[in-house]
């Protein structure tokens, strides 16, 4: 329908891509801004992910924009947030068919993430990388009775640099050894002090159903990368769930409690989203469509 209307109106084709962007980015800052401790890192990686996927990937871009907005407006639990939900929730689908995957992840909101979950998915997650080439060579082999050959995204180091900045997540919110120790590499604190950085290791603080889908969207992304080495629809969909990992990583951030070891691990992070955008992106030249180099 968009695409119809620009070209009723003769519009050039770079007023059709600028206001397609809007559709993309507005959303995404949107979300960073409220819910992001710092935004303007977070938009580090936001940017450098999505200015390259925009060129070959624009429908998909829109979709999860605004599922990510749709998604937003569910965990604010009021009708008319609801209505909104629904409303992005059928233009999202009918921009890109594959955002219907977010409506499995709307249960997995109402269940509070717990740091033993972590224990049990972290050596699955590496099991089922390894793994995946062959369960697909086994499922393949099973229905058509020939040979499966595997459609690999990207690495190995991009799925091991997701699961790490999972990990940290995980350690920086459910565990009060890693903020502490940050912490106490840049100020002085008490044993006794330590208890104020298992905030949300306390059932009553971890209520909010953002943070839910926070935590739930990032195990799903990982997820989905786990099988890159067998499927190529399964990163395609663990992209809708990539900007929880971007938020929570980008908040973990505030549990140090110290100004100058939040800058320092701001400078850290930066730095890392502009490496990931460069070597996983750009030289790796994932989604192999046009010579991203260039772009950059």
């Amino acid at each position: 329908l968009l695409n119809k209307i620009f070209v009723s109106l003769h519009a050039p084709f770079w007023l059709f891509s600028a206001f397609a962007y809007l559709i993309v980015y507005l959303p995404l800052f949107f979300i960073l801004y409220k819910r992001c401790d710092f935004p303007h890192v977070a938009i580090l990686f936001t940017i450098g992910f999505f200015l390259a996927f925009l060129l070959s990937g624009l429908r998909q871009s829109m979709s999860i924009s605004l599922t990510l907005l749709a998604l937003y407006f569910f965990a604010k639990k009021k009708p008319l947030y609801y209505i909104l939900f629904v409303i992005l929730l059928i233009v999202s689908i009918s921009i890109h068919k594959s955002s219907a995957v977010v409506v499995l992840f709307i249960p997995l909101s109402f269940i509070k993430f717990k740091f033993r979950y972590f224990l049990v998915l972290f050596p699955l997650f590496l099991i089922m990388f390894f793994l995946s080439d062959r369960l697909f060579e086994l499922i393949y082999y099973s229905f058509s009775g020939g040979p499966y050959l595997p459609a690999s995204y990207g690495n190995g180091l991009t799925f091991f640099a997701y699961l790490l900045m999972f990990s940290i997540i995980v350690l920086m919110n459910y565990s009060s050894t890693l903020p502490a120790l940050i912490t106490k590499c840049f100020t002085k604190i008490d044993s006794k002090d330590i208890r104020i950085f298992s905030y949300f290791n306390n059932d009553s603080n971890n209520d909010s159903q953002f943070f839910n889908l926070l935590m739930w969207g990032s195990v799903l992304f990982v997820f989905f990368m786990s099988f890159m080495r067998g499927n190529l629809v399964f990163p395609r969909l663990a992209w809708f769930f990539l900007p929880y990992l971007n938020i929570g990583l980008t908040n973990s951030i505030s549990r140090i409690r110290s100004k100058s070891g939040e800058l320092v691990f701001i400078v850290l992070l930066s730095l890392f989203y502009i490496v990931y955008f460069y070597v996983f992106t750009l030289r790796a030249n994932a989604l192999d469509v046009v010579p991203y180099e260039t772009f950059f």
